[in-house]
């Protein structure tokens, strides 16, 4: 653990507000049990005023965690937060789920380096949906993962394996509520980020993989929280739609299988 006289003001409050947001705990719970005001603790997050490690202390009882984690140097604090809040409003199964996947991210990345596990992805470049048909555009993106990860017309029995092994995506299956089919989020220091709802069948895990993925190739910087019984109408959804259906279940191979005399 770093002394805290080593570590800069801006660098404590950066921890603690990325602390704070994980735990899902508001400025207004952190003030309460401070006992301060909200200028304060904002001068507190933003290192304009250095915290004393008492309130150290104090705050992280609040969000849950140590205050050896807070000040370690080789700690991993990663705020995927702040991309789902500039996506729009979010209720409390939202943020829960987000910082679920928050805390697992910062924990995949701590481990990789704790072990020295070198993180390098090649990922493929994004390509910007284009006027046009969206069918038209999803089928050939899925055609083209499948030729790019070898898998021609095959179909894949383990669809988070292939993720992790050629695109090195990192995949968290864990309980969320039930109308959270899945999340996306991608941030330049831990890479792309998808977390699927256990609590769902296999199969339909496949799918919100699938849609998640197509969100990484071609709206990277736009974080997803996907959820598969609501009603959505805009052209990226579609698009991550109809991209996890035509992945999953090629039309060329739909084909195939409708001329075989077994059919």
């Amino acid at each position: 653990m770093a002394r805290l006289d080593d570590m800069s003001a801006l660098e404590i409050g950066e921890r603690l507000r990325l602390a704070r947001a994980t735990s899902g705990k508001t400025q207004e719970n952190a003030c309460g049990v401070l006992d301060i005001s909200r200028p304060t603790l904002i001068s507190i997050e933003k290192g304009q005023r250095k915290a004393k490690i008492e309130e150290i202390e104090t705050l992280a009882a609040l969000y849950g965690v140590s205050v050896n984690h807070l000040l370690a140097r080789d700690a991993v604090h990663v705020d995927l937060q702040a991309q789902f809040r500039r996506h729009g409003s979010l209720d409390d199964e939202a943020r829960t789920s987000i910082a679920l996947l928050n805390t697992m991210a910062s924990a995949s990345v701590e481990l990789e380096r704790l072990l020295g596990v070198a993180f390098s992805p090649s990922y493929p470049p994004e390509q910007p949906l284009l006027p046009g048909n969206i069918e038209r555009q999803a089928e050939d993106g899925a055609m083209g993962l499948r030729h790019r990860m070898g898998v021609g017309l095959s179909p894949v029995a383990d669809v988070v394996s292939l993720l992790e092994n050629e695109l090195k995506i990192r995949v968290f299956i864990r309980a969320l509520p039930s109308r959270i089919s899945g999340l996306f989020a991608f941030e330049t220091t831990v890479g792309a980020c998808i977390m699927l709802n256990a609590r769902h069948p296999w199969e339909r895990r496949a799918v919100t993989a699938m849609h998640e993925v197509a969100h990484f190739l071609h709206t990277r910087d736009l974080p997803d929280i996907y959820e598969a019984d609501k009603l959505v109408s805009s052209t990226e959804e579609k698009f991550a739609t109809a991209f996890a259906l035509y992945f999953l279940m090629p039309a060329a191979a739909l084909s195939v299988f409708s001329a075989s005399p077994a059919f």
